[in-house]
């Protein structure tokens, strides 16, 4: 998987990301530093969009295989869907990851035009990179592996 590298960001939607906070489905505060020691990817997803959807299965299949060292944050950014629609398919679909809202409007701060997004973060809380865009389960799944065993 291609990263984006910290030069395509800047320091200051490096510091976002390392610095976000989501409320999830509960309305409790969720927020990176709750996943220290762990490679974090946010995933930012929409219930419309067929790529996230499909790569859903391969992320909990990560997480499920990497339980101490990778954890997933799907984080809906409201472009188009709203609470209900995210709480709606999150009660039809039995996946096991963290669903968020993007209350504090990070996509914006990054100027995510486009999903799925994903951003990585260290164990150490420290930006990794970005990538957009899917290659189908099994590369995907390949890809984030090597990230999680690199950077874990």
């Amino acid at each position: 998987m291609d990263l984006l590298r910290p030069q395509s960001e800047s320091q200051s939607q490096e510091k976002a990301v390392e610095n976000a906070t989501f409320t999830n489905l509960d309305g409790k505060k969720v927020s990176i530093s709750d996943f220290k020691g762990k490679v974090i990817l946010l995933d930012f997803w929409e219930t419309w969009c067929g790529p996230c959807i499909k790569s859903f299965p391969t992320l909990e299949n990560l997480q499920h295989d990497y339980p101490d060292k990778f954890v997933v944050i799907a984080v809906n950014p409201g472009i188009m869907d709203n609470k209900s629609d995210v709480k709606n398919f999150v009660r039809k679909n039995n996946y096991d990851l963290h669903f968020v809202y993007d209350t504090n409007k990070l996509s914006q701060t990054l100027g995510i035009q486009s999903i799925p997004f994903k951003v990585f973060i260290g164990p150490n809380g420290k930006f990794i990179g970005t990538h957009l865009g899917s290659y189908g389960p099994k590369r995907d799944y390949k890809r984030i592996q090597n990230i999680i065993e690199k950077n874990s």
